[in-house]
């Protein structure tokens, strides 16, 4: 159910475990209507202390419009820079950037608590990110004495391009699994293939499940996780499936 432009890590590690994969994007990553917040932000780099990557997205983008200021890494050299997660990490390695900070849970509350260790206390600190998220990790922040200041980058659409044949073939009995890598996967699969075929079909299929965010709003939606990846990462979910029996 992950974007389209996100799933091919998620596809191929469970492919090569022998899954017969079908994507069912619910999400589509797309360019913001307008980039001022991004372009003053980039102006002004040089007075942040931290900048803070949420997502591979939100590197692509970053850069796209670093870019477009005639900037490149070296832009970053005042800052220590944070990555969420090892694919966002692997993201501002292949730019030349070596994260300063990757916390070892991708839960919000949990990397606010780690950037905090690491001293960012009474700092200035720029979060790039969707426009639209959870705003716990600017509010711990902020709590910390902390100035931030978020620059979004992009913004997830729903995306029902393959709900019809996945509809049809939760009817048919033809899926084992499915995996949910965020709430708004898990939200926007309800809306496009609908409750009342979900809870139908709902004894033939097991539920797979990135962090304890997502498997929250998993149970919300009557889709309680069959496993929970030990970690918030496509590789530990793919193995969470393949280790079942």
């Amino acid at each position: 159910t992950r974007a389209r432009e996100q799933a091919s890590g998620l596809v191929d590690e469970l492919r090569n475990m022998g899954a017969n994969v079908v994507q069912c994007p619910t999400i589509r990553v797309e360019d913001l209507i307008e980039y001022s917040i991004c372009d003053n932000a980039i102006d002004n780099i040089n007075f942040f202390d931290w900048i803070v990557f949420t997502s591979t997205n939100g590197v692509e983008k970053f850069w796209q419009q670093l870019q477009k200021h005639g900037k490149d890494s070296r832009a970053l050299s005042n800052a220590k820079v944070a990555a969420i997660g090892p694919a966002t990490q692997i993201a501002l390695q292949n730019r030349g950037i070596v994260a300063d900070f990757v916390p070892t849970s991708s839960v919000s509350e949990d990397v606010a608590r780690g950037l905090i260790a690491q001293g960012a206390t009474g700092h200035r600190v720029l979060v790039v990110r969707a426009l639209e998220s959870r705003e716990v990790l600017e509010r711990d922040l902020r709590a910390a004495g902390n100035t931030v200041e978020v620059a979004p980058v992009y913004q997830t659409v729903s995306d029902s391009s393959n709900a019809e044949r996945v509809r049809e073939m939760l009817r048919d009995g033809e899926v084992d699994w499915i995996s949910f890598t965020s709430s708004s996967t898990v939200k926007n699969f309800v809306d496009a293939i609908g409750i009342e075929t979900i809870s139908s079909t709902r004894s033939g299929f097991r539920v797979a499940v990135i962090g304890p965010i997502t498997e929250a709003t998993a149970r919300e939606n009557n889709l309680i996780p069959d496993v929970v990846a030990a970690n918030a990462d496509v590789k530990s979910l793919a193995h969470a499936i393949a280790n079942e029996p």
